[in-house]
């Protein structure tokens, strides 16, 4: 790269310099033929007319050759020069995005280990107050919430890579914006009491129950957008987060969702580039609070993805408004009366193979919760033996693990399938796994799978996936 920018340059300079001597040689020759023109009436005696004639054209030739060799070199050198003006501005560029990604790491750094820590200090006191079930609780508590944060920054850098390489996917289900407001509510009311500020929802009278959307996206955006909000905010401040109806269809409605500030507000030069990845407004204010970078650049291209845009309106020292319209298609009545969020497992056998022995346990007290009787295995190996060993159609489902020791999820599950039974072929097979890229979910179905489920286990995503299973 450097030897590239530095031939251009060095190119550049000496065309530069040859379109000065051509230029001198050309005037100074020029300049000559001019006074051998500049002839008296008597001169033209002194030889015949047919020489002077001749003369004249060669001299015009030269003329000529030089005016075209001055329009060549000069057109040569600003070609270069143009280039060398690229690639100087490419270089610069280029130098920004490595300085901002080396700043996110370094800030990334910092984000994952302080929680990390936090955890680690919380989880040794815990300890010492082991039989303080008051403590414990509170200890427990703390330990969750600084998990969740970690696990938040890792699924900003997920999902940013994802949209990056164009294979993040909407998955529409049947959505409750009002759902949404609520859970909104509900999260935010304390978050804002304890930053001392004034927290309120609304939303139009008009706007449905149910719609076809990607739920989980909608709330991210929304949440990324009013934890910003709050973060960087006063005290005694306020934040309003707004649901109005712009238009209405039978078929859809175009909904705006807006949330607005009173807060520190960006300044001028910077909100021409508060949607790039890894870029952060460098204030005395914003200093102290901790974020990676990433919210405002993936709720933006998020909120593409499900067909809007973010806009943003800001007054330095005094707030912002962000808001995105949204063309949402309304779910069919008659779907409606279904009880999405309740799942009926009472006498399901569910075959479980999970090495991990919390997620395991985990697992085991989700599915016992809902009624089911989960036979627990901890690797591939031991899955082939017990579905094996069971009578046809004994397992209704079976949550497979993709990677664990001895025999992984894709060899069990193809073992499986080539059983010579009737129910070899029928069962469910969900796959579960820490990836959730859509190459990972292509590849469970290439493998026979039914289903793809992310560990942690999101319990709504979960129950979605088991009730399309059980239909």
């Amino acid at each position: 790269m450097r030897k590239v920018f530095f031939g251009k340059v060095i190119l550049a300079i000496l065309m530069f310099v040859l379109y000065i001597f051509s230029y001198i040689y050309a005037n100074g020759n020029i300049g000559e033929s001019g006074n051998e023109l500049l002839l008296e009436d008597n001169d033209f005696f002194l030889v015949p007319n047919e020489l002077n004639v001749n003369e004249t054209k060669t001299s015009n030739v030269k003329d000529e050759i030089y005016c075209i060799v001055i329009a060549i070199t000069s057109s040569v050198a600003i070609i270069f020069f143009v280039l060398y003006i690229k690639t100087l501005n490419k270089n610069r560029k280029l130098l920004k995005r490595v300085e901002a990604k080396a700043e996110f790491f370094a800030r990334m750094s910092h984000e994952i280990r302080s929680p990390l820590a936090a955890i680690i200090g919380m989880n040794s006191i815990a300890k010492l107050e082991i039989d303080n079930k008051e403590k414990m609780a509170e200890w427990v508590s703390k330990i969750t919430i600084s998990s969740n944060h970690i696990l938040d920054i890792i699924n900003d850098i997920l999902d940013l890579e994802r949209m990056n390489a164009g294979s993040l996917e909407l998955r529409l289900r049947k959505t409750s914006v009002r759902d949404l407001s609520d859970m909104i509510k509900l999260i935010y009311t304390d978050v804002s009491k304890t930053s001392e500020l004034e927290f309120n929802v609304s939303v139009s009278d008009d706007i449905d129950e149910w719609f076809y959307a990607d739920g989980l996206r909608l709330k991210q955006v929304v949440m990324n957008l009013i934890s910003n909000a709050i973060k960087y905010n006063r005290e005694g401040g306020f934040v309003s987060f707004d649901i109005e109806l712009v238009e209405d269809n039978d078929a859809f409605q175009i909904m705006k969702f807006i949330i607005t500030d009173s807060g520190i507000g960006i300044s001028k030069e910077s909100l021409p580039y508060i949607f790039n990845a890894y870029s952060r407004e460098n204030r005395k204010e914003t200093d102290l609070i901790y974020g990676s970078g990433l919210g405002l650049n993936i709720a933006y291209k998020m909120t593409e993805l499900m067909g809007g845009k973010i806009e943003v309106e800001s007054q330095y020292g005094k707030g912002s408004v962000f808001s995105f319209t949204l063309k949402l298609d309304k779910y069919a009545e008659e779907e409606c009366n279904e009880d999405s969020d309740h799942i009926d497992l009472r006498e399901k056998n569910v075959l479980v193979a999970e090495d991990n022995e919390i997620n395991s346990i985990i697992m085991q007290n989700i599915l016992s919760k809902y009624g089911a009787n989960p036979v627990m295995v901890s690797n591939g190996e031991f899955a082939v033996e017990a579905f094996r060993k069971s009578s046809d159609g004994y397992f209704d489902f079976i949550l497979m693990d993709i990677r664990m020791p001895i025999m992984g999820g894709y060899e069990a599950t193809n073992i499986i399938r080539k059983m010579d039974r009737k129910d070899a072929k029928t069962v469910k097979i969900i796959a579960l796994s820490a990836n959730a890229f859509s190459d990972d979910i292509a590849n469970s179905f290439d493998n026979g799978m039914n289903g793809h489920l992310t560990k942690p286990l999101n319990l709504t995503e979960f129950k979605m996936v088991i009730k399309d299973m059980l239909k």
